[in-house]
């Protein structure tokens, strides 16, 4: 199972990590770590992330298992396909409703492991819920929001984490948000999103910016994204950038700011051509 944010934190969108060190770019265009150009942030255009809906090829219900001696309740979605025959679609709802049940067995092996380990005047049932949504990005995108909440002995309290599951309804291929960029723009993509933080987010709520840009550059915590007409949006889960006060920590980044850093040949670059004035 991969784990997110704290030991209890469920996680199916994993992207792949990959070295490097803190310092960031030192061309002309984008200055080094030291003097970045998050020294100066200057306003940058937002917009919503895009809507809540549902597709015509795509069911999702919410399963509950009630009460046992090992847990409270557990729920997760189930995926369907309306259209039947195409494979590409098939292909996405099989893989999502595999990485589910990988969890929702996961969960059923932990209850039942700490259940015959602890004392039964101190047991308390867990409680899991996992529920997905769906967001529209562009005619040949979905991007599947999963949000995990848990409870189990012997937390003190509850933990939770959102991630994205990103596909290509044309061919069924999973998306990262990694393999959208250019490998050798990594570290200017880094300190865009760094100073976009700061400015939409405020520094107040936030760690220390090169705390941020070190936690970032693994990779591993963009696993909330999507993309629309306007720009992409990434959120992160508590603890990534800032205390665990601050919550979820959203950003919005414009196409235009993103020109030089999203991969032509990539299917985001091929998809938003267009915006991001790709010949």
């Amino acid at each position: 199972m991969k784990i997110r944010l704290v030991a209890a934190a469920l996680a199916i969108f994993s992207l792949t990590a990959c070295g490097t060190t803190s310092a960031s770019p030192t061309d002309s265009s984008t200055p080094s770590n030291s003097q970045s150009p998050s020294a100066t942030p200057t306003p940058s255009e937002t917009y919503s992330p895009p809507p809540i809906e549902k597709k015509s090829w795509l069911n999702i219900i919410d399963r509950v298992v009630t009460k046992t001696k090992y847990w409270e309740e557990f729920s997760y979605p189930e995926f369907s396909t309306v259209k039947s025959g195409n494979a590409s679609l098939e292909k996405i709802v099989n893989d999502l409703n595999t990485e589910v049940m990988t969890l929702v067995n996961d969960f059923k092996k932990r209850m039942k492991s700490d259940y015959a380990k602890t004392a039964r005047a101190d047991w308390y049932p867990g409680i899991t819920t996992l529920s997905g949504v769906q967001e529209i990005g562009s005619t040949n995108l979905v991007f599947i929001h999963i949000e995990h909440f848990e409870q189990s002995y012997p937390q003190a309290h509850s933990d939770g984490s959102i991630w994205s599951e990103v596909y290509d309804l044309r061919t069924g291929a999973k998306l990262d948000i990694e393999s959208q960029l250019l490998h050798e723009r990594k570290d200017y993509f880094l300190d865009l999103v760094v100073n976009t933080l700061i400015e939409q987010v405020g520094e107040e709520a936030l760690d220390d910016r090169q705390t941020m840009w070190d936690q970032l550059s693994s990779w591993a915590d963009f696993i909330c994204w999507s993309v629309a007409d306007e720009g992409i949006s990434i959120v992160f889960n508590p603890y990534v950038v800032g205390p665990y006060a601050s919550g979820t920590p959203a950003v919005s980044i414009p196409w235009q700011q993103l020109t030089k850093d999203i991969d032509p040949k990539s299917v985001i670059g091929k998809e938003f051509a267009a915006q991001l004035n790709f010949k």
